[in-house]
C-alpha cells in the first residue's frame, strides 16, 4: 500500500572529474604583404583564447586559438621595426574514461611559453606550451521526499543547499575609442597593441545581464621624427553592454567572463589613436536553492518500505580574497633608454596543506618592452613567488581552485636593472563533495507482522549507532529515549546504555 508523500525537485550541477593536462600547439605564421620582410624576431607574446568545448562520450573537444602579437626587425632603414598580430586556431581531443555527451566541460588554461623559428623573410613557426584546467559536470534532477502525510511517521530529515546553472548566454561588443597620448606624441606607425579586461561589474535586470567593465589598451609606436624614436601608451576604456539570459532574476548569481577576441590601433593623426577591440561576453547566472529532504522514516504501528537513494553534492566550502605584494629587480639584457610596457600574468603552480596553512607556489612571467640604443629590445623574465592562506577549513580531500590576477604594476628603471613592483590578487575557492542519502520512495508492507518487543529493553550502542538507529529498532522515537534516559543532545557513543521502554500502542 502506498503512502501520501510530498516531494520535490532537486537541480544540481556536479563535477564529476576535473584534468589538468598539457598540450603544443605548433603553427606557420606568414607576415601579410603590407608589412616588411623580417630580419630578426625581437620578442613574442601569446595569450591563450578558449573558443568553447564538446563532451562526447570518453572524450573531449577543446576549441580555442592562440593571439600572439610579434615584434621583429626588418630591413628598412625608415622602419627597422614592424608588428604584427597572428592568430592560429586549434582543436584538440582528450580521452576521458566515464564521461558520456549529457556532462559539460569548462575549459581554463594558459601559455606557458612560446618558441619560435624564422623559416624565412616572409613566413615564421611558433610552438606553443598551453596548460589547460577541464572542468567536467553533469545537469542532474532527483526527485527527493520532502514530507511524509502518516500520523506516526518518524523522518529523518536533513536542511541542504544547491547550487546550480539557472541559465547563460553570450554575445559580442565592439568597443571604439580615439585616444591620445599628447598633443607632441608625432605618432608615425602603430607597432603594437594589447587589450585585457582590468574590471567586470555584472548586474541582473529583466532577463538581460547588464555588464559595466573596464578595458586596459597598451600601445607601442614609432614616432614621425628625424631619429628613429619609440614610445609607448597606456590608458582605460569603460563599456557597457547587455546580455540576453531568458528568465533571470535579481536574487541570482551572475559570473562574468570577457573575452578579448581581437584588438587593433591606427594613428587618426599625428596625436591621436584609434582602437577598435571585440569582445565576446560570456554570463552564467547561478541559483542557490534550500530545500529539505528526508532521509529515512519509520512508523510505530507500520511496516514501512523506504526506497533509499544516494548522489554527490560539490559544497563550496572556503572562499577567501587575498593580495600579495612583491617587490623584484631584473636585469636586463641591454641598457635601457626607457621601458616602453612591461606586462604580465601570475601562474599557479603546485600547493601543499600543512598545518592549517595552504602554501601555493606560483611563477610571474614577464613579458619587457624597451628602447635601448640599438632600437626595440625584449625580455622575458620569470619570477617565482609563494603564497601562504590561512586554511583552518581546508582538508586534503578537498577540491581546491587558485586564480591569479595581476592587479597593479609598477617599476623603477635603473641602467640594465628594473626594480618592479606588482601586487597579484589571489582568489581561493574550495569545494567538498558530500554524499547525500534521500528517500525517493515509500510504501507500507502489508501482510507482515510487527516484530514483538519487550517491555524493558537495555541496549549497548554499537560503533557507529546513533539515536535515530535505536529508535527506529525499537519503534520508539528519538524524544522519548532522549527523556527516559535524561539525555540532552544527540550525541551517542560506542559502548553507551540505553534504556528502552515499549511504545504503548493507542
Amino acid at each position: 500500500m502506498s503512502i501520501d508523500v510530498i516531494k520535490d525537485v532537486i537541480n544540481l550541477d556536479r563535477l564529476i572529474r576535473r584534468l589538468s593536462t598539457q598540450t603544443m600547439v605548433t603553427g606557420d605564421i606568414l607576415v601579410p604583404d603590407v608589412k616588411p620582410d623580417v630580419e630578426e624576431i625581437i620578442g613574442i607574446d601569446s595569450e591563450l583564447i578558449i573558443d568553447g568545448s564538446e563532451v562526447t562520450a570518453g572524450r573531449v573537444l577543446v576549441e580555442g586559438r592562440m593571439l600572439s602579437r610579434i615584434l621583429y626587425a626588418t630591413t628598412q632603414t625608415d622602419r627597422p621595426v614592424a608588428g604584427i598580430t597572428a592568430v592560429k586556431e586549434f582543436s584538440h581531443y582528450f580521452d576521458v574514461a566515464d564521461v558520456d555527451e549529457e556532462a559539460e566541460a569548462e575549459v581554463r588554461g594558459y601559455v606557458e611559453h612560446t618558441d619560435y623559428e624564422v623559416l624565412n623573410s616572409r613566413k615564421l613557426q611558433l610552438k606553443h606550451m598551453v596548460n589547460l584546467d577541464i572542468f567536467l559536470s553533469k545537469r542532474e534532477r532527483v526527485e527527493a521526499i520532502t514530507a511524509i502525510d502518516l500520523d506516526d511517521a518518524m523522518s529523518k530529515k536533513e536542511d541542504i543547499k544547491v547550487k546550480f546553472l539557472a541559465g547563460d548566454g553570450s554575445s559580442e561588443t565592439i568597443v571604439r575609442e580615439d585616444v591620445s597620448p599628447g598633443e607632441d606624441a608625432g605618432i608615425r606607425d602603430i607597432l603594437y597593441v594589447s587589450a585585457a579586461i582590468a574590471k567586470v561589474e555584472p548586474q541582473i535586470s529583466d532577463n538581460k545581464v547588464l555588464v559595466e567593465g573596464t578595458l586596459n589598451i597598451d600601445v607601442i609606436y614609432m614616432k614621425d621624427t628625424e631619429d628613429i624614436e619609440y614610445d609607448s601608451y597606456s590608458t582605460d576604456i569603460n563599456f557597457t553592454h547587455y546580455v540576453d539570459v531568458a528568465d533571470v532574476q535579481a536574487y541570482m548569481y551572475p559570473e562574468v567572463e570577457c573575452v578579448v577576441e581581437e584588438v587593433s590601433a591606427e594613428p587618426k593623426d599625428s596625436s591621436t589613436i584609434s582602437v577598435e577591440a571585440v569582445l565576446d561576453v560570456r554570463v552564467k547566472v547561478f541559483e542557490e536553492d534550500g530545500k529539505t529532504i528526508v532521509k529515512d522514516a519509520y512508523s510505530i504501528t507500520r511496516n514501512l518500505k523506504g526506497n533509499i537513494e544516494r548522489f554527490t553534492l560539490l559544497n563550496e566550502v572556503y572562499r577567501s580574497g587575498s593580495q600579495i605584494s612583491l617587490k623584484e629587480t631584473v636585469e636586463l639584457s641591454d641598457d635601457a633608454q626607457h621601458i616602453l610596457l612591461i606586462k604580465g600574468q601570475a601562474q599557479p603552480g603546485e600547493y601543499e596543506l600543512s598545518d592549517n596553512k595552504l602554501y601555493i607556489e606560483g611563477v610571474l612571467p614577464m613579458s619587457v618592452y624597451y628602447a635601448a640604443e640599438s632600437g626595440i629590445k625584449y625580455d622575458m623574465v620569470e619570477i617565482p613567488f609563494r603564497h601562504v592562506v590561512d586554511a583552518d577549513d581546508l582538508r586534503k580531500d578537498n577540491n581546491i581552485d587558485v586564480r591569479f590576477n595581476v592587479s597593479h604594476l609598477s617599476y623603477t628603471l635603473n641602467g640594465n636593472a628594473v626594480d618592479v613592483r606588482y601586487t597579484i590578487d589571489c582568489n581561493l575557492r574550495a569545494y567538498r563533495e558530500n554524499k547525500l542519502t534521500y528517500l525517493s520512495s515509500v510504501e507500507e508492507v502489508e501482510g507482515e507482522a510487527l516484530p514483538e518487543m519487550a517491555g524493558i529493553t537495555i541496549y549497548v550502542a554499537e560503533k557507529g549507532e546513533t539515536l535515530w538507529d535505536v529508535a527506529k529498532r525499537y519503534r520508539t522515537t528519538v524524544d522519548r529515549i532522549k527523556v527516559i534516559n535524561e539525555l540532552t543532545d544527540d550525541n551517542l557513543e560506542e559502548g553507551d546504555k540505553l534504556l528502552i521502554l515499549k511504545e504503548i500502542k493507542k
